[in-house]
């Protein structure tokens, strides 16, 4: 999610920054300039509806939007099409993602990105979300072919449950300034709408982060990981996330390598013109490589100086009623047990993937009790200081957070946090 751009590296400019044209069918979301002092490491997470900008003033600013427009199109709709995503930011932009989200919330301005970034893996406050976009890039886009598209649907009021809202997105965006002066992070996203009529097939993303992993101090270090669907489904594109550590990332289908990236901080995006099919149960295959030189391991975190592992999958299902048959089977599971998503019991996804060795969660099932026997130490703790490390810089929220603490509540004393 975090990681560490060094501004001058990837050739950004000094010149300032301009806003694009706006769609002429589509949204144009720009959030204002917030500036980054000299050294310092800034993220940000901000919600709002994409209703149109009258709503929003007559109903009071949400934080971090400066102007929304919405040209060509009803944007009262209850389901909007969205064909190509564009992204601008200013120089020293690391990462921009976009979630759309279950629940229609409202941003407040003291919102911390330790509770933002649960709730970007599903927390308690947002339910199910559905990742849309993300690149580490700072001028780029993404085309869908005919007949494909991202589908935003409305929400219902949070205070009227009788009317709805305009989809709710999740915007988050980092910035780092290696610079001696103050930088100013803006970032403007394209929205460009579609008939709905004309899609066939909505895209959905697959985000696996894989977390059991150490990079090692003045060493390559690599962790091989895998996920799979479990209907048949086309491959849209795929792209992927590491830190300022990370040396190579790939993928292979079928034994064969369809991606290999080796620019941790401009990661490429790969398309899949050709809508390339993958059968149920088929595996991707997915390798993170690292080279650690620093005196102390890294471990995965959220922070610019930790690792990640993560693998972006953009796809649609061939078949879209079995599709939705499948996760209305699970939602009911779900409702059964208690409710769905990461932190509230079972999944309700088209995905399999699992962020830890296999063997080691049967090993676990079998013999809970040996838990802190069969995983290895440095592992978890690492894990859990740099999750330690988010509360103490942002606070607790025992009321968004109850399972993150939970799990910190019980790592404390082993782990001696």
């Amino acid at each position: 999610m975090c990681g560490v751009l060094v501004v001058a590296a990837c050739g950004d400019s000094e010149e300032p920054f301009e806003i694009p044209a706006p769609p002429p069918t589509g949204y144009q979301i720009i959030l204002p300039a917030v500036e980054i002092p000299s050294g310092e490491d800034i993220e940000f997470c901000t919600y709002f509806n994409l209703d149109d900008k009258a709503f929003h003033d007559a109903n009071g600013e949400p934080f971090l939007l400066k102007d929304l427009i919405v040209n060509g199109f009803d944007p009262t709709a209850e389901e909007i099409a969205i064909g190509k995503i564009e992204v601008k930011g200013a120089p020293g932009l690391h990462h921009i993602q976009i979630l759309a989200m279950e629940n229609d919330l409202e941003d407040v301005e003291d919102k911390h990105i330790f509770e933002c970034a649960v709730d970007l893996f599903g927390g308690p406050l947002t339910g199910d979300v559905d990742p849309l976009f993300f690149t580490s890039l700072n001028d780029y886009a993404v085309e869908y072919p005919e007949g494909v598209a991202r589908v935003l649907k409305r929400v219902s009021h949070k205070d009227d449950e009788t009317k709805s809202r305009g989809t709710q997105l999740l915007y988050n965006f980092h910035y780092l300034n290696t610079t001696e002066e103050t930088i100013k992070a803006e970032v403007v996203v394209n929205l460009h709408v579609v008939p709905r009529e004309t899609v066939v097939h909505p895209v959905r993303s697959a985000w696996w982060n894989y977390i059991y992993f150490e990079a090692e101090p003045n060493k390559v270090s690599r962790v091989e990981a895998q996920g799979s669907f479990l209907v048949d489904v086309n491959l849209v594109g795929m792209t992927s996330h590491l830190h300022e550590m990370g040396r190579r990332f790939t993928y292979e289908i079928g034994g064969q390598t369809v991606y290999d990236n080796k620019n941790w901080a401009e990661p490429e995006y790969k398309r899949f013109d050709d809508g390339t099919r993958l059968a149920k149960g088929d595996p991707i295959d997915f390798t993170c490589e690292w080279f650690n030189s620093a005196a102390t391991p890294r471990y995965f975190g959220l922070q610019a100086d930790d690792e990640m592992c993560t693998a972006i999958v953009e796809y649609y299902p061939t078949d879209e009623a079995e599709a939705e048959a499948l996760l209305e089977m699970q939602r009911m599971d779900a409702e059964m047990n208690g409710g769905g998503g990461p932190f509230r019991g079972e999944l309700v996804t088209l995905e399999r993937f699992i962020g830890f060795p296999e063997e080691l969660i049967e090993q676990i099932s079998a013999e809970p009790e040996r838990a802190f026997e069969i995983l290895d130490t440095d592992i978890i703790c690492g894990i859990a200081f740099n999750l330690k490390q988010m509360e103490r810089q942002y606070g607790r929220s025992p009321e968004v957070l109850t399972s993150l603490q939970g799990l910190l509540g019980y790592l404390e004393e082993p782990c001696r946090l």
